[in-house]
């Protein structure tokens, strides 16, 4: 963070910005060999997971610190410098993991970097976005068009067909019993004596119905593909204006819950581990759904021809599956209706172009009071009566200590 030059709504601050996120990728780039081994290692109880969660903490303090002698509005700025971590590093872990044609380095970066911008300083003159070298706005992400969808295969149905009642309700636990240890422990953390002792049922009962802890998975993963397409097409169907923000985060605290059940489906998607061709062709086609809203959405915005389609799938997946987890990790826990309110006003900045004091929209209106966030709204009295400079000196003097970790 010493050697980034100043931040803000300028070409020198997006400048700076841009040379910040691509010396990132530059290290992912050098070392991306170790992620191979990051869906063993993002996990709650491994080993590595506790010091990489303390370095993040420290490093975000001081970014939010940056951000906040940057002028930063709107936002907390640790809450910034949180959701900046995230879609960094999914980025450029999608970016290593992806099969798919990718454009130049610099020009991923430089998309990446417009939307980040648009939601750290909403009011950075287009001009300025215009001005550098991208992949361009209106270049697709070319994703291969995903196979045919043909149902009896692996989904519930196929599973409860002909059963008994009792059966059925066996199976429908043993189902949701899978779903909370995937999420919890990760695929391949989990396993079936675990999902089994969740369930309440013997080993043996497990085996009566499913093949395999995959052949679970794959159930899983078919049935959220089913919810996801639905929340996904509900989403493109809110308004991009102000006219949607109730909506926007009536969607977001209700996909929180789905999240919640499904994210392990949603990584094993993510990390292509493990490697099946039904997996792989459940992602291509949720991929090839968000693609297709995105584009609707983001065209009908003021920012439609300087953020990227492939750039608003970035950010909006470092929010949905990366930001929530990444509050945890980082000493921040929130609310679920506080995590919807940041996702919703970085949708809104970053990728539907809203403006500071854009008419009809008041902040304070959607659950978080204009200028004070819910983390400082939920902060003890005696807290909130410290000077906002001390607290900023904590908080250095924190990160200074960490930040050799």
């Amino acid at each position: 963070m010493r050697r980034i030059g100043p931040l803000g709504p300028t070409e020198q601050g997006f400048e700076n910005l841009s040379q910040w996120l691509l010396g990132w990728t530059e290290v992912y780039e050098k070392y991306g060999t170790l992620f191979v081994q990051w869906a063993n290692v993002d996990l709650p109880g491994t080993a590595v997971r506790g010091l990489v969660s303390s370095f993040l903490y420290a490093y975000n303090l001081r970014i939010a610190n940056r951000f906040r002698r940057s002028g930063l509005t709107g936002m907390d700025p640790r809450e910034a410098a949180i959701v900046t971590t995230s879609v960094v590093h999914r980025f450029n872990y999608l970016r290593f993991v992806s099969r798919a044609i990718q454009p130049s380095a610099s020009a991923a970066v430089r998309d990446v970097a417009a939307a980040l911008q648009m939601t750290l300083f909403p009011d950075t003159p287009l001009t300025v976005l215009r001005s550098r070298e991208h992949s361009g706005a209106a270049a697709k992400c070319h994703h291969p068009p995903a196979p045919r969808r043909w149902y009896g295969q692996y989904d519930r149905g196929s599973k409860l067909n002909g059963l008994t009642a009792r059966s059925t309700l066996t199976v429908t636990q043993i189902l949701e019993a899978g779903a909370r240890c995937f999420a919890e422990s990760g695929y391949h953390r989990a396993n079936v004596d675990e999902i089994v002792k969740q369930a309440r049922f013997a080993r043996g009962t497990f085996y009566k119905y499913f093949r395999d802890k995959l052949d679970l998975l794959l159930v899983l993963s078919d049935e959220c593909e089913d919810m996801l397409a639905e929340r996904i097409v509900a989403f493109s169907a809110i308004p991009v204006g102000v006219a949607g923000c109730a909506a926007r985060r009536e969607w977001l605290v209700e996909f929180l819950d789905f999240r919640a059940l499904y994210i392990g489906v949603i990584r094993a998607w993510i990390d292509r581990l493990p490697s099946n061709p039904a997996l792989d062709q459940s992602r291509g086609r949720v991929t090839e759904l968000v693609h297709r809203s995105l584009e609707g959405l983001v065209g009908q915005t003021r920012l439609a021809d300087v953020v990227s389609v492939r750039a608003a799938e970035v950010v909006l997946i470092g929010l949905l599956e990366r930001l929530p987890d990444a509050m945890t990790d980082n000493a921040h826990p929130a609310t679920r209706a506080h995590i919807a309110e940041l996702m919703a006003t970085v949708i809104e900045r970053g990728l539907l172009g809203f403006e500071q004091g854009l008419p009809g929209f008041e902040p304070g209106r959607y659950g978080v009071e204009q200028g004070v966030s819910r983390h400082e709204q939920d902060r003890p009295r005696h807290e909130q009566d410290r000077p906002r400079h001390e607290q900023d000196r904590s908080d250095l003097h924190l990160a200074d200590n960490c930040g050799n970790l």
